[in-house]
């Protein structure tokens, strides 16, 4: 069972995984709820606002900033399972663009097509990496640890991690190209 304690000036609030204690400063129990288990009374909440109109146990912005407190407390009791998911993450986000750099700049320089090709080849994956997104989504019941990684096409406005994979074809495109002109100039003259 996970919990919470805020301590503040004048007392103690404890939570539990259904309840709740408050205690005045010197341990002093001054209320008490065992509350309900489980989300029955949010679903019953949310269902009587909209058959009935009556007004939610919670705003619904509230219930998700209270919501993503218990998805933290996950990441805090599966600090593992939380930075395996993170990299994961951001391996979605740049290993798929890099490799596919590193691919098709090893076949135009295979080939012989030369630095246009090089310049091609990273300018359109780095504009693909670009429209490229992977959303990691938080555990959906506290304490189970179960995360997913969500990928697809972004239609949002460009952030910063975006222009990050774009940089990574990008350096990867230069790195052959360097290779390239150092061949050439290595190459014997005829």
């Amino acid at each position: 069972m996970f919990g919470a304690s805020f301590y503040g000036d004048q007392g103690t609030l404890v939570m539990n995984g259904t309840g709740y204690k408050v205690y005045e400063r010197k341990d002093k129990l001054v209320e008490e709820n065992p509350g309900r288990a489980g989300n029955a009374p949010h679903t019953e909440s949310f269902l009587d606002g909209i058959r009935k109109g009556t007004a939610l146990n919670a705003e619904i912005e509230t219930g998700y900033k209270s919501m993503r407190l218990c998805h933290l407390g996950s990441v805090v009791a599966h600090p593992l399972a939380a930075w395996v998911a993170y990299l994961a993450h951001y391996a979605t986000l740049f290993v798929p663009p890099a490799i596919a750099t590193i691919i098709l700049c090893r076949l135009a320089t295979r080939s012989g097509r030369g630095w246009p090709w090089l310049v091609a080849a990273s300018t359109l994956v780095a504009l693909l990496a670009l429209c490229y997104y992977s959303s990691l989504i938080m555990p959906t019941a506290p304490g189970t640890g179960r995360y997913t990684i969500g990928l697809g096409f972004s239609t949002q406005p460009f952030h910063f991690p975006q222009v990050l994979q774009m940089a990574v074809p990008l350096g990867i495109g230069a790195l052959f190209l360097c290779r390239l002109s150092q061949r050439r100039r290595l190459a014997p003259s005829a």
